[in-house]
């Protein structure tokens, strides 16, 4: 009777794991493009507005970093050398330093165009958002003292992992209060 259990119950226990397996898989994010078009709420045609400036933009940034990549192999090169050249050398210095401004001037001209698709509304949100981005290295020590709430409603609770990733991810350790003081009233 034994053999019989065994070769019922093993079946059944491996589907029972597999099911939990499955429950336990947290949901894919959505693409970044249907993220972008439910938080902004972008029209179809914004969203491919935005889409073939962000390609354009790679292609120019990317045709960018090879030079980039190439000018600093030659300087990589020149300075294995015997006998590297000062003035080579600083003028592959500047040839990269004027290829990361261009570089840095593209993204700005991205961003710029990007925002210029976006209406009044949209702008408004994004700069929000940016805002929220700029304080939540903050969040993590008042999370910690309990003084910022959740996400809502099934969200964690004050203090809890999600405010713990803003300040280092999950290892993150806080005390919640200082320490008690020492003998005669002094902290340690």
């Amino acid at each position: 009777m034994k053999p019989m259990f065994r070769v019922v119950l093993t079946p059944i226990c491996a589907l029972l794991l597999a099911g939990l397996a499955q429950a336990q898989e947290p949901p894919k994010p959505p693409a970044p493009r249907d993220a972008v078009k439910k938080i902004l709420d972008l029209t179809d045609q914004q969203v491919q507005q935005l889409i073939d400036l962000r390609q354009a933009n790679g292609e120019k940034v990317r045709g960018l970093r090879t030079q980039m990549r190439d000018l600093e192999k030659q300087r990589r090169d020149l300075l294995q050398s015997s006998n590297p050249d000062p003035a080579q050398v600083g003028a592959l210095v500047l040839q990269l330093r004027s290829l990361q401004q261009q570089v840095q001037a593209a993204q700005m001209s991205y961003r710029d165009g990007a925002l210029a698709i976006l209406t009044e509304t949209q702008k408004q949100k994004v700069a929000q958002i940016q805002e929220a981005l700029r304080l939540a290295p903050q969040a993590g020590p008042l999370a910690a003292f309990g003084l910022l709430e959740g996400p809502g409603p099934g969200g964690p609770s004050p203090g809890g992992m999600m405010m713990r990733r803003f300040q280092g991810g999950p290892h993150f350790k806080m005390p919640l209060l200082p320490p008690p003081p020492g003998p005669g009233g002094t902290t340690p």
